[in-house]
Parts: structure tokens; C-alpha cells; sequence
């Protein structure tokens, strides 16, 4: 097996870059790219990211069966933190696409990310 790739989601590894190099349509295409790269059987990935569209792209790849990604494809580890303990989740998407496993505080970690991301 090929050694995974690791990228953040601006595709670079400046962690201070993450959030503003790369626009929603920028994080979906790589969504894709990266679908498409482990549906090639090219190797595994791991994508550190805070991008709901790159999460969402990658789950509407697998709900559209349009390149052969399948939910076994795909694992997300979930990091929350509580105090001083961090807990993981591991996350899982079903064939039509929907979040499987998930945390309370899944859904809501995207909402406070946009609130930040816009200074409310």
C-alpha cells in the first residue's frame, strides 16, 4: 500500500492557512479530486479540515455513485474537545449520502464555524 496523502483543506500545509485560502467552490473540487483519487485505488487519504463543503462534496460523491466511492471508502474521525478531555467519534456515510454515528456537537461545530468565520 502507498503511503496516505495528507493535506489540509486549502491543499497546502500552512495550518494558519486553512480556513482563508480556499473558497467553498475551491474545498469542493478537492472533495472530488479526492474521491476520485481513492476510488483509483491510488492510495488512502487523510485530509485535515474544518470545510463543511469538503465533507458535504464527499458525501454527495458517495450518494451519486458517480465515480464508485463507497461508504467503506470513507471514515471521518470527529475531534471534540471537552475541558482538558478530547473525545473521537468515528463518523460514517450511509449509500444516500447521510451522516451515520455522529456526535451531538457534529452538526453543531459547522454552525459556530460560520458564526466565527463572519465575526458574530
Amino acid at each position: 500500500m502507498q503511503e496516505p496523502i495528507e493535506a489540509n483543506a486549502a491543499g497546502n500545509t500552512n495550518q494558519e492557512d486553512t480556513k482563508s485560502a480556499a473558497t467553498g467552490e475551491v474545498r469542493e473540487a478537492l472533495g472530488s479530486f479526492l474521491c476520485e483519487w481513492v476510488a483509483e485505488e491510488r492510495g488512502q487519504v487523510i485530509v485535515e479540515t474544518h470545510s463543511q463543503y469538503l465533507l458535504d462534496r464527499v458525501r454527495m460523491e458517495v450518494r451519486d455513485s458517480r465515480i464508485g466511492i463507497e461508504p467503506t471508502d470513507v471514515s471521518v474521525a470527529f475531534f471534540e474537545s471537552h475541558g482538558l478531555e478530547s473525545r473521537i467519534a468515528n463518523i460514517g456515510f450511509d449509500h444516500l449520502g447521510n451522516v451515520r454515528d455522529a456526535p451531538p456537537g457534529y452538526n453543531g461545530f459547522f454552525v459556530d464555524e460560520v458564526t466565527r468565520s463572519i465575526g458574530l
